[in-house]
Order: C-alpha cells, then structure tokens, then sequence
C-alpha cells in the first residue's frame, strides 16, 4: 500500500485527490511527530505491529494512541487543505 492511499483511507470526508507522494510525505513530517509519522510509515514498509512497538518502544496502548492521533490530525480542515490537489 502506499503512503497516499494509506491517509486516503484515514479520511473521514475527502476533498478531492490527494498531491503527490513525495508532497505528501513532506506534509506529513512536517505536521505529524517523529513517532507519529513513523507509525504511519512502517507498516507501508512491511513492518507488524509487534515489530513497530519494538522500534518505537510502545505498548498496544501507546500505539493505538498513536493511531488515533494520527487520524484525528489528518481529519482537520488546516491539514486536509494542504494535502488535497487544489482544482
């Protein structure tokens, strides 16, 4: 899976279609924290959640904050504006 269909899917309500991966990526490590972003990015690279909380040194807990976290930043308005190809 890709980094964009990956936030595409964690969108409750899309704009349109999301720029760029390399644009994308740059948003996201610019708006998101370092554990944020690489909880993101991991399991695009293959890794289990098992293996992400090792690296990250999280509990199921910390992680499913994580996730939540992420999710609740890329559903705002400010954020979605800048991701989504302006028509």
């Amino acid at each position: 899976m890709s980094l964009v269909k990956s936030v595409e899917d964690m969108i409750k309500k899309p704009l349109g279609v999301i720029i760029d991966e390399e644009s994308l990526t740059m948003i996201l490590r610019r708006r998101l924290t370092k554990k944020e972003y690489k909880a993101l990015s991991y399991p695009l690279q293959g890794l289990s959640d098992e293996e992400i909380k090792e690296k990250l040194k999280l509990d199921d807990k910390r992680l499913e904050e994580l996730r939540k976290s992420i999710v609740h930043k890329l559903n705002q308005d400010k954020i979605k504006q800048e991701i989504y190809k302006r028509v």
